[in-house]
């Protein structure tokens, strides 16, 4: 199946002919189109419950460990500026944010937040900030997640397109945007 198609709309389709034709049959789907479109079902019905746990699970730790509400929303903010960043980007490349690919926004956000609290950290300890280790870490997890974009599954394809993007979005929104609020 075409990854760039669909899949719920294939299926709608699919049901919407054998039901027309099916008569008294009883008419049992299967295939990747229902497989994938049940699955997204499944993952959209649980957002509201699995973002809300997000949410605390990540903020809970950086008030916790930075005890300043404004760092630590300034934290959780260049975080979620990295995922805006990460969606325009794939808008503007034509990359679709598959129910796959969608998981990699909680990571990246959770990277963004990580990233940001370590910067915060050091900053808050010495007074000055190093990007050392952390841009060659961030480009060498970008080109990694990338390799996975040549993969026979499409779907593990895709999210390797998608991830590699978003890796690559943490650290310059650190740069541009976290970096500046600190000084």
């Amino acid at each position: 199946m075409d990854p760039a198609r669909d899949s719920r709309a294939l299926a709608s389709k699919i049901r919407e002919v054998v039901e027309n034709q099916r008569g008294e049959l009883i008419a049992y789907y299967f295939g990747a189109p229902f497989i994938e479109s049940t699955i997204t079902s499944q993952v959209y019905s649980q957002v509201p419950l699995v973002a809300g746990l997000f949410v605390v699970l990540l903020l809970l730790p950086i008030f916790l460990l930075i005890r300043r509400v404004g760092g630590a929303l300034l934290i959780v903010g260049c975080a979620g500026v990295s995922l805006v960043w990460w969606l325009g980007i794939l808008q503007l490349l034509g990359i679709e944010l598959t129910a796959t690919a969608s998981g990699a926004a909680l990571v990246l956000l959770s990277l963004g937040a990580l990233f940001n609290a370590r910067l915060a950290q050091e900053w808050f300890e010495s007074g000055k900030v190093s990007f050392s280790p952390m841009f060659p870490a961030s480009f060498i997890g970008a080109v990694a997640l990338f390799l996975l974009s040549f993969f026979p599954l499409p779907f593990l394809a895709h999210f390797g397109q998608v991830a590699s993007i978003g890796m690559l979005t943490v650290p310059l929104s650190s740069a541009l945007l976290f970096l500046p609020a600190l000084s």
